[in-house]
């Protein structure tokens, strides 16, 4: 089955999904070095996923839903330059290696103190009283610029600043993240979308079941009392040609977020996208994943640090739940977590399966719902890993190569985003399948029906998580959904989570 890739140019090019069970065989990424560069096994040509189409009555002229999108969140996307990666991505050539060096030369001091500071190995419980009377009202540790250890233009194998172009050619550019919340655009539905949009709950192609899932969680944003009071800097990566997706986020959640950045491969004042190019010899592709995020955690940490508490990164088919992931953040859980010297807050769904071989107690973070790092987290790995971790790998697999170098070079310890029922808050698809999944009579993709199953069974025997599903999986108070393969489907989850239906669609 067909689907699209974009490149540098903004055009689209078709990659055709192998067979399932090569994929399987062949996407093999170990882990378990601790080298500056890593090493993986290889990985499947061309290999997007299948998308999920609904089997049955699907042709009322709203033509085929594609709704599990499936990217496996970098493990299989667009694996199309493998076989070069396999040859070029583990060699550093001398400037970058001096450039590491030296990196690794100017943080041993910070490391050395740090290692004095991180004494108790246990939950840290001693450290929470004595360093919550240092911290402010926010929940991470407010940082000021002279703290920092990295200046603009010296980060390992990341383009200068004058590299960014502004949307009338200006050099060094630096975009004003409040962009959408001094010019928030109006939710629209699009005459050619309404029919979709505006079918009653259950009627759409969340079916009843999402339907059902998405009622329990806007009636609990409607009735939290919980504190949101964190300030929330939302990233997202997408390329000029994605306008249709990042408009909408525009219209819906990303007005929610107290700063925004889409990360593009070109500047324009009126959609927002901002020009923040990286050194990945593949443009803007997607296969240029790992590169072009080690840019937006500079980009971000050279100009915003001290602004914002916490920084969310996702792709544009992502749909974030602003109010509840802000309501984690402000949570005295997070706080307790974060007072304690050796702990950063980096949120997200923990992955581990058979195509990728991490140690034992160790997974990665699905990038498809995203991943939520503190200013404290974002300081500690753009001043460690990012300088010297996989500083030229060079493929999609952003997800697990950063939290990979974040077991080896920053901290071995993650913050558990479940609810307090086990339910699940950042979700690697969308509203439909994860309600409806394992049903057999679905078309799931290799997804869903491979990684997913095999990472639950995962954290059940490594951290005692139950094996959840459907209803149990979903979190009421849930942050992400994943994969929604066009932006109308963005639309219908804001209508069904915030909109009076009868009154948007009169």
């Amino acid at each position: 089955k067909v689907n699209k890739n974009y490149t540098k140019e903004g055009k689209d090019e078709e990659l055709v999904a192998p067979d399932i069970e090569d994929m399987l065989e062949d996407l093999v990424v170990e882990t378990e070095d601790t080298s500056t560069s890593s090493e993986h096994g290889s990985e499947s040509e061309d290999s997007e996923d299948a998308e999920y189409i609904f089997d049955g009555n699907e042709d009322d002229q709203d033509g085929e839903y594609n709704i599990d999108k499936e990217d496996n969140d970098g493990v299989d996307d667009n694996l199309d330059d493998a076989a070069e990666n396999e040859n070029t991505d583990n060699e550093v050539d001398d400037e970058v290696e001096d450039e590491v060096e030296d990196k690794e030369s100017k943080t041993s001091v910070g490391d050395s103190e740090n290692d004095e500071q991180n004494v108790d190995d246990g939950d840290g419980d001693g450290h929470v009283e004595a360093a919550a009377q240092e911290t402010n009202t926010n929940n991470s540790t407010k940082v000021s610029s002279d703290q920092k250890l990295i200046k603009p233009g010296e980060h390992v194998n990341i383009p200068a600043p004058e590299t960014r172009i502004g949307p009338n050619g200006e050099t060094g550019y630096i975009h004003d993240p409040t962009f959408i919340l001094k010019n928030p655009p109006p939710f629209r539905i699009p005459e050619n979308e309404a029919k979709r949009v505006c079918k009653p709950p259950g009627e759409g192609v969340e079916l009843p079941e999402g339907a059902h899932n998405l009622k329990n969680i806007r009636q609990h944003m409607e009735t939290s009392q919980e504190s949101q009071d964190v300030k929330l800097f939302c990233s997202i990566y997408t390329y000029s040609g994605s306008v249709h997706y990042t408009d909408v986020v525009s219209e819906t959640w990303g007005k929610k977020c107290d700063g925004m950045l889409f990360a593009s491969d070109k500047s324009n004042s009126t959609t927002g996208h901002m020009q923040l190019p990286s050194a990945s010899r593949h443009g803007y592709r997607y296969s240029s994943m790992i590169q072009r995020m080690r840019t937006m955690f500079a980009y971000l940490y050279d100009n915003f640090l001290d602004d914002y508490d916490f920084f969310h990164f996702s792709g544009d088919d992502t749909y974030l739940l602003v109010e509840n992931l802000k309501e984690l953040l402000a949570s005295d859980k997070v706080k307790e977590w974060e007072v304690v010297p050796d702990q950063y807050f980096i949120g997200g769904f923990w992955l581990n399966w058979r195509g990728v071989k991490f140690p034992k107690g160790q997974f990665y973070l699905g990038g498809g719902s995203g991943y939520t790092l503190s200013r404290k987290a974002l300081k500690a790995h753009v001043e460690g890993p990012l300088q010297t971790c996989n500083v030229t790998t060079d493929n999609a697999m952003e997800d697990i190569f950063f939290t990979k170098c974040i077991f080896q070079q920053l901290t071995t310890k993650f913050f558990d985003t479940r609810d307090e029922f086990g339910a699940h808050r950042y979700h690697q698809n969308n509203i439909t399948v994860h309600s409806t999944w394992p049903d057999t009579d679905k078309n799931y993709g290799l997804w869903t029906r491979a990684v997913l199953p095999q990472s639950l069974k995962y954290v059940e025997e490594e951290f005692g998580f139950p094996y959840v599903v459907k209803e149990k999986y979903i979190s009421n108070s849930s942050v992400a959904f994943h994969r929604h393969s066009d932006p109308w489907q963005l639309r219908r989850m804001e209508m069904l989570l915030y909109k009076d239906l009868e009154n948007e669609c009169s």
